[in-house]
């Protein structure tokens, strides 16, 4: 749909940088993509034709998705997860999931493999929510990525309505959405997060008959997440060292300012407030 202009252009190239992709491979990682779509696999491929002769000598598997009319993106998403899932299980492999909304930091998807791969923990961390005007100061083009510190620069410099205001100290807040930070230092901030996304699955049966039962993919880092939580099988990613990553977030994507100063007033559920009790560490540059 609309968001492979951006996932051509900075998700995929993120996670192409030689930092993430190469490290992985010279660790004898056999990787290849799925990339789900509405449109044509024909239209997909003709439009992005520079980029998949860019990178030919890697394997790109287009899917195209079934999707009944005025279909939820939510449900579309299910699909693809499903999908992904199902994959996974039979071929046994394990899952990285890079919404085309994303921008990944250098060696940060290679770090959360690695640290995850021997325990078979699902990674999960924190990420904020930015402005697309961050774009403004990345360059596609660049073969030297992002490094971390600097991306935590850019999203701070360019903070979605959503993040910007989450923070707990002011009157009137986001963080009853679940997340808030605060500026330890010129180039230190916490986080807490209680709905930490999951980048990395490690899918079990299990986890397949869950979203074939629910079939939402926003349980992703609700439903699914208290099982894992309860289960005992998360790997939280708390330094931007070690992992960040950024979500693109449109302008008219924005949640109310309200009165509420403390991040657990609207989640009560058990795994919502275990991962609040974290705190992960954001270094800038």
């Amino acid at each position: 749909g609309g968001h492979f202009d951006t996932y051509f252009s900075y998700t995929l190239p993120s996670l192409l940088h030689k930092s993430n992709y190469s490290e992985l491979v010279n660790e004898n990682f056999d990787l290849f993509f799925l990339i789900y779509t509405v449109d044509s696999e024909d239209l997909i491929r003709k439009k992005y034709k520079d980029f998949f002769s860019k990178y030919k000598h890697i394997s790109f598997e287009i899917i195209e998705l079934n999707v009944k009319n005025n279909e939820k993106p939510r449900k579309i998403a299910s699909k693809a997860i499903i999908n992904a899932l199902g994959r996974c299980i039979k071929e046994k492999s394990i899952l990285f999931v890079a919404p085309p909304d994303m921008i990944f930091g250098n060696g940060s998807v290679y770090n959360c493999v690695i640290d995850s791969f021997d325990k078979k923990l699902p990674f999960a961390a924190a990420h904020p929510r930015v402005s697309y005007e961050i774009l403004d100061s990345i360059d596609k083009s660049n073969s030297s990525g992002i490094p971390n510190s600097e991306l935590v620069s850019l999203a701070m410099k360019h903070p979605h309505h959503n993040f910007k205001y989450a923070i707990s100290s002011l009157d009137s807040n986001t963080t009853y959405a679940g997340v808030s930070h605060f500026k330890v230092s010129d180039s230190l901030y916490t986080v807490k997060h209680v709905m930490p996304s999951i980048y990395l699955a490690f899918p079990l049966k299990e986890d397949y008959d869950y979203f074939i039962k629910v079939d939402d993919f926003n349980m992703w880092d609700r439903g699914w997440l208290q099982m894992l939580v309860k289960e005992n099988r998360l790997n939280f990613g708390g330094s931007s060292d070690m992992f960040f990553c950024t979500e693109l977030t449109p302008d008219s994507d924005k949640k109310k300012l309200i009165s509420e100063s403390h991040i657990f007033s609207n989640h009560t559920v058990i795994h919502n407030r275990i991962c609040g009790m974290f705190t992960s560490v954001w270094r800038s540059s």
